[in-house]
């Protein structure tokens, strides 16, 4: 049997062999992820017009929601006509330029591709795009005229005239009108988009079509449920000579359902753009006593991949209500006057590295 001295002494030296050590200090961190849509909205949408050049009095209706509502609308652009006809460029610039509209190519003339021989369709997608860029524009985003576009010949001449995304007329029902939903990064085909047709049953009683607002909400609620990305292809809207005529009433009643829901309403050439870089892109962070700095890769072209991605910056604990200043090379980009949690920093992917710093 141990003596009682004995046993004090070992009970002694546990004692001090679980005494606590003294806490670690741990460095404040970071993290980064780039947000699917736009600003973190939920879902995204694009608004189309084809065939709006047909009523300016419809047009100018449409034009003041549009403005109202601050959503964006794109509107169809069959080159041969801006060379024709002058005034409508004219008209474009005088009453729709700004961040409400936008013009998509749509043909050089309006013709179904898809009848056309690779190098015809070629020519023909490359006078458009050309035109485009002699009035300022750059030919991102097309939309295949008379519901052609199903060939792969067509979508590759369309593609090797400098098109980076390609929409289709056609009718998109159930899920394959959402593209990109949930985690994907990628539509299925770049130059085949699905969209929703926007048309009033009684001008050709197509059961397929979006007839009213009320068939489009359960598309908008699948699209903001599942993060993906809509587009609406309307024609004559609020114009009943017009083809394809859809109720002024019910795009009144799109555009308030849109706004009540989380959509980013850009154009087909900002989503296009944003999507690809995205798919490409990955963020470095670089922690520093006082400074994150944040650095946007795509390995993309820099002059066309040019529309800045949504950064979603966890900040660390110690920064918050705090004032911070973002820079981008030294030059002043944004101030921050009281941190929170995280932050959105809207940041171009061009390889060059942005710094938040505590002020």
């Amino acid at each position: 049997m141990q003596s009682p001295s004995l046993l004090i002494v070992l009970l002694c030296c546990l004692c001090v062999s679980c005494k606590p050590s003294a806490p670690t200090t741990v460095a404040p961190i970071a993290s980064a992820t780039i947000a699917k849509w736009h600003d973190n909205h939920r879902a995204a949408i694009s608004l189309t017009h084809d065939a709006g050049w047909l009523s300016e009095e419809a047009v100018g209706k449409v034009n003041a929601l549009v403005l109202e509502s601050r959503l964006h609308l794109g509107y169809e652009m069959v080159t041969a006509n801006f060379r024709q006809y002058p005034e409508l460029m004219e008209y474009y610039r005088r009453s729709m330029s700004g961040e409400s509209f936008s013009l998509f190519g749509h043909g050089d003339t309006h013709i179904d591709h898809d009848k056309l021989e690779y190098d015809s369709a070629f020519a023909s997608f490359s006078r458009c795009a050309a035109t485009m860029q002699s009035f300022g524009l750059r030919p991102i985003a097309y939309a295949y005229p008379n519901g052609g576009g199903f060939l792969s010949s067509t979508q590759r001449a369309v593609a090797n005239a400098g098109f980076l995304s390609a929409r289709a007329f056609s009718f998109g029902v159930g899920e394959k009108s959402l593209i990109m939903p949930d985690s994907i990064t990628t539509p299925e085909n770049w130059y085949l988009l699905p969209s929703l047709v926007m048309q009033d049953f009684a001008f050709e009683h197509c059961d397929t079509c979006i007839n009213s607002n009320q068939e489009l909400v359960p598309y908008l609620d699948a699209a903001v449920r599942r993060s993906a990305w809509l587009t609406l292809t309307y024609h004559a809207i609020g114009d009943e000579q017009g083809w394809g005529y859809y109720k002024l009433s019910e795009f009144r009643a799109d555009i308030a359902a849109v706004l009540a829901r989380d959509f980013w309403s850009a154009s087909l050439q900002d989503i296009t753009l944003y999507a690809r870089e995205r798919a490409k892109a990955h963020i470095e962070l670089n922690m520093l006593d006082d400074t994150i700095e944040i650095k946007v890769t795509d390995n993309l072209d820099n002059i066309l991949y040019n529309y800045p991605l949504t950064v979603v910056l966890r900040l660390p604990s110690t920064w918050k209500g705090k004032a911070a200043t973002l820079t981008l090379e030294g030059r002043r980009e944004q101030v921050y006057s009281r941190l929170t949690d995280s932050l959105l920093l809207h940041l171009l992917p061009n390889e060059r590295t942005y710094k938040l710093s505590l002020q």
